[in-house]
């Protein structure tokens, strides 16, 4: 039992290393743009499906909270929060229009939107022509078979980790958020 457990933290930690090794440019580009979105007073929309949910509300917390240091909230939004409207689009469109929907009333131009998904298949990830056409879009997935399909949809600049062993990928996206 021990070596399964050793064995599972230490493939997560090489999933991590991989990860930032590959991705260090981009999650740095993805600050800039998320940095000056807020110093234009634009602001950062959050969502994903299941576990990319919870990730999603969790980075939003952390920008409408403090981290690190004490600092005033910052403009950031998890689209997976609110159930009433959820479940209100859901049932009078269809679930794949729940993210798009919220962005469409709730965004405005230069604002920018993270989608994150670990399988990348998620037709309500995936629905970019509902989008908000004059959004800066930066999409980010979890999973190397996630990535093509994700990339043309959101047309973003997906931070990924290559690996598609779900399992290990988990864990990947607060250490992602951190630098944001």
């Amino acid at each position: 039992m021990r070596e399964k457990i050793l064995k599972a933290f230490q493939d997560s930690v090489k999933v991590k290393e991989r990860f930032v090794q590959e991705n260090l440019e981009a999650i740095a580009e993805a600050a800039r743009l998320i940095a000056d979105t807020f110093n234009k007073g634009g602001k950062l929309f959050l969502f994903g499906n299941g576990g990319s949910s919870t990730d999603a509300s969790h980075i939003t917390a952390e920008f409408v909270g403090r981290f690190k240091k004490e600092r005033p909230g910052l403009p950031a939004i998890s689209l997976n929060t609110d159930m009433a409207t959820i479940t209100c689009v859901a049932n009078d469109y269809d679930y794949s229009e729940v993210f798009a929907r919220q962005l469409k009333a709730l965004s405005s131009e230069g604002d920018v939107v993270i989608a994150l998904s670990t399988s990348g298949g998620s037709p309500n990830v995936l629905k970019r022509k509902s989008f908000p056409p004059l959004l800066n879009v930066s999409a980010m997935s979890l999973a190397a078979s996630a990535m093509a399909r994700l990339r043309r949809a959101l047309e973003g600049y997906p931070p990924h980790t290559g690996d598609p062993h779900n399992p290990r990928t988990r864990p990947v996206p607060d250490g992602r958020g951190d630098p944001l």
